[in-house]
């Protein structure tokens, strides 16, 4: 419980400020390690592919 309100307002106010634009501008740089991880895995063909992430959230 927060004893300081106007920490508190300024907390929740951090976590409201999704930006799917910002997102889709790093993009490139946020895909990169995944792309890196599959072609490690050296798998011919996919049988199944599960995305763990929300993306732009559109």
């Amino acid at each position: 419980m927060f004893h300081n309100t106007r920490l508190a307002t300024v907390l929740i106010r951090r976590t409201d400020m999704w930006d799917p634009d910002v997102y889709l501008a790093f993009a490139d740089h946020r895909s990169r390690p995944f792309y890196d991880l599959v072609s490690r895995v050296g798998a011919k063909r996919a049988r199944r592919v599960v995305d763990l992430g929300c993306g732009p959230a559109t």
